[in-house]
């Protein structure tokens, strides 16, 4: 509670300063890279006019939020599917369908980082990690179809418990969240 109420003064703080025409830190920081052509996770600024139009959905303020509510209900449905898969029930079907839904969405989002950003894709560590998640959900797609035995359906338990890697993503949206993570 402390935290999140220093955070809104923080807030507050960064508005009243913005509004009386004081620049931030942030700001020259943002004023920095976009000199250099870099948004403000560091990556090159397309300049081709459809990878523009493509970079600026992608990296809007409310498709990055819709994407970490995703990895949050991600994060459900990875702990829903481990807890059945141990008592070995079978998954339920809503649960299936929504992992499918979010695994296209992702799918949607690292084909338009790839075709924006190319081989700068692969400069930013975040990126690698949501490559490496959506190959391994592919790969354990892949494998569940054909591996029927018990001890493949014990490596798919610990493969799908690396997608949970993507909820260390949702860290780098919430500073204070990360904080107190790290303190534990």
């Amino acid at each position: 509670l402390m935290s999140w109420s220093g955070s809104v003064c923080a807030d507050i703080c960064h508005k009243r300063g913005r509004a009386a025409g004081m620049a931030t830190a942030t700001e020259h920081t943002s004023d920095n890279l976009l000199a250099a052509g870099l948004d403000e996770d560091g990556m090159p600024i397309p300049h081709w006019p459809m990878q523009k139009q493509i970079h600026d959905v992608v990296t809007a303020g409310v498709v990055e939020a819709f994407l970490v509510a995703l990895i949050l209900v991600s994060f459900i449905c990875v702990a829903i599917e481990t807890d059945r898969a141990a008592v070995e029930l079978e998954p339920l079907d809503a649960v299936s369908i929504l992992s499918g839904i979010i695994l296209a969405l992702y799918t949607v989002e690292l084909i338009c980082k790839l075709y924006i950003f190319r081989a700068q894709y692969f400069k930013s560590g975040w990126n690698w990690l949501d490559f490496l998640v959506v190959l391994s959900d592919y790969l354990m797609i892949i494998l569940e179809s054909l591996l029927v035995s018990t001890f493949s359906l014990k490596f798919l338990r610990v493969l799908r418990l690396a997608r949970l890697s993507r909820s260390a993503r949702a860290l780098h949206y919430f500073p204070q969240l990360a904080m107190m993570v790290q303190g534990v």
